[in-house]
C-alpha cells in the first residue's frame, strides 16, 4: 500500500538529490551547501468512491555559506522550479503545487555567514481506488 506522504517524500528528495546532498534531519558537520525536507502537514480532504485526495503541506529548508544571500536564493529558485514544474510521485497524480511562501534570512548564532531559505509548498495527490 502506498502511503502518499512517503511516496511525495521520496519524489521530492530523489528531484533535488540531482544537484544538491538532501538530508532530512539537520546533517553534523555537512559541509555546504544541502537541502533539508522539513516539516509535513497532510490532510485528506476528499474522498469519493473512486478517488481520495490528500493536501500537503511541505516545508524545505536550504543552507549555505558565504558572503552573500546569492547561494541561498539559487537554492531556493532551484527548489521552486522543480517542485512547480512537476514531477512524477509513485501510485498517486499529483493536482496542485502551489508555492506558499519563500524567504532567506541569516541564520542566527553563527559568523553571520550562514544563509537559511524556507520554501513552503501546498501540494495535493490523488489517488484512484478502484
Amino acid at each position: 500500500m502506498a502511503i502518499p506522504t512517503v511516496e511525495l517524500q521520496k519524489a521530492i528528495h530523489n528531484g533535488l538529490k540531482t544537484n544538491y546532498n538532501v538530508f532530512e534531519s539537520k546533517p553534523v558537520n555537512q559541509p555546504f551547501p544541502y537541502i533539508l525536507i522539513g516539516e509535513d502537514v497532510t490532510t485528506t480532504n476528499n474522498k469519493t468512491k473512486d478517488y481520495k485526495r490528500t493536501k500537503h503541506n511541505i516545508t524545505v529548508h536550504t543552507f549555505s555559506k558565504g558572503t552573500t544571500s546569492l547561494e541561498s536564493k539559487t537554492m531556493n529558485h532551484f527548489v521552486k522550479e522543480f517542485i512547480e514544474t512537476g514531477f512524477e510521485v509513485v501510485s498517486f497524480s499529483l493536482d496542485l503545487v502551489s508555492l506558499e511562501m519563500m524567504m532567506t534570512l541569516k541564520e542566527e548564532g553563527t559568523d553571520g555567514n550562514v544563509y537559511h531559505g524556507i520554501l513552503e509548498f501546498e501540494i495535493n495527490l490523488t489517488k484512484k481506488l478502484n
